[in-house]
């Protein structure tokens, strides 16, 4: 029913109806009614109005809440790597000084979390490509982009499952001076993890 109203919002405005425009609210009503059921091809239909909203006026280009949504759906239907495009997309958009387009940590965090369970092999360079965007960030003055200790171990558990397990001691050395946020248990528990699954050479016996 939304996706007909909208339909018949665009039927008006093409034949004149100059006051009657789909806007970024009205797409991402019906983006988001898409993603919330459970009817099959809904995340194809909510990535279709994406690409109708990209290519629109400036009344109706994608918002914040319009990636955030996509992303969220993406991750659920387990493509973490549309998740990373759409959310480094965005960062190139906020870059290009258009602040309504900031993401927030908890998008950071869910983009992490996504690559931590792909179990991808290359899922550990990945998520540190994204930490290491989200520190640039936050050094660059976004001090609400900063990561936090959630951040660390979703890249930590994700680099132990790629058998980076130097890269990952490396990354827990870096935020034990405390620069970003402060390693916990959990912390040490992946490099410890990440030593183990690189032990085809006897190197789990560093962890010790």
């Amino acid at each position: 029913m939304a996706g007909a109203l909208l339909k018949e919002m665009n039927e008006l405005h093409a034949s004149g109806h100059r006051n009657i425009k789909p806007n970024t609210g009205c797409f991402n009503y019906v983006m988001d009614a898409w993603i919330s059921s459970d009817v099959k091809g809904a995340l194809e239909r909510a990535e279709t109005i994406f690409e109708v909203m990209e290519s629109g006026g400036a009344e109706m280009q994608p918002d914040s809440h319009t990636y955030s949504s996509l992303i969220n759906a993406n991750i659920i239907a387990r493509q973490p790597q549309r998740a990373i495009d759409l959310l480094e997309h965005m960062i190139d958009i906020y870059e290009g000084d258009d602040q309504k387009m900031k993401p927030n940590v908890d998008l950071f965090n869910t983009v992490l979390d996504a690559c931590d369970k792909s179990c991808e092999s290359d899922s550990g360079a990945k998520s540190l490509e994204i930490l290491l965007r989200m520190e640039v960030l936050y050094e660059n003055g976004n001090s609400d982009l900063q990561p936090n200790t959630n951040s660390l171990n979703s890249v930590l558990n994700a680099l132990g499952k790629s058998h980076d397990a130097e890269t990952a001691e490396n990354l827990l050395n870096k935020y034990s001076k405390n620069k970003y946020a402060t390693p916990n248990t959990a912390s040490f528990n992946a490099v410890i993890s990440a030593w183990v699954n690189k032990d085809s050479d006897g190197s789990a016996l560093k962890a010790e």
